[in-house]
């Protein structure tokens, strides 16, 4: 019923599957991209106010850290997380993460260092709302927090991407933590 498959090449199609011409890399891939707009897109109506969860931009005065965990911090890390919420400093890495995360995972770019942010950011969101509502122990911060880990894992940040051309830069290569 189960079959165990074994290739040398990450690449390769199994003829088993029911889409045998998608390959599991091309799969993760598309996640990469998706999760990237999802962080570029927080970033955007942060910074500009887009009207969706934002009702004042970063640019207008706004605060991007408390738009976020305005209501989600009601667990034993309130104190901490109010207190960070009022720090620029805490908005601007915030706003950052949120654009270096975007863009990496979008375009392949620098995409260790995103997915590893990525990861930390979704940490760090799920430990504002533990205990999580729904379940005592997870909910999709902590889901997003090990696809942005196994992301890092895949092959997916040199599939569809600038990742190649990225990686010849010159100050870039040779510095595999920028890859």
């Amino acid at each position: 019923m189960f079959k165990l498959r074994t290739s040398a090449t990450p690449h390769s199609v199994n003829t088993d599957r029911a889409f045998p011409d998608v390959s599991v890399v091309h799969v993760w891939a598309a996640l990469r991209i998706v999760m990237g707009w999802s962080f570029l897109w927080v970033f955007l109506d942060r910074l500009f106010g887009l009207g969706f969860p934002t009702h004042q931009s970063w640019i207008n005065g706004g605060n991007p850290v408390r738009g976020i965990l305005l209501y989600t911090y009601e667990g034993p890390l309130h104190g901490v997380y109010d207190w960070c919420a009022a720090e620029w400093p805490v908005q601007a890495g915030l706003m950052a993460g949120l654009f270096i995360v975007g863009v990496g995972t979008i375009f392949g770019t620098w995409y260790r260092i995103a997915s590893i942010m990525g990861a930390v950011i979704y940490l760090l969101m799920w430990s504002a709302r533990f205990p999580p509502t729904n379940n005592p122990i997870t909910d999709d911060h902590l889901m997003g927090a090990l696809i942005m880990i196994g992301l890092l894992w895949s092959s997916a940040g040199s599939t569809w991407s600038f990742y190649s051309s990225w990686k010849r830069l010159p100050f870039i290569s040779g510095r595999k933590y920028l890859q």
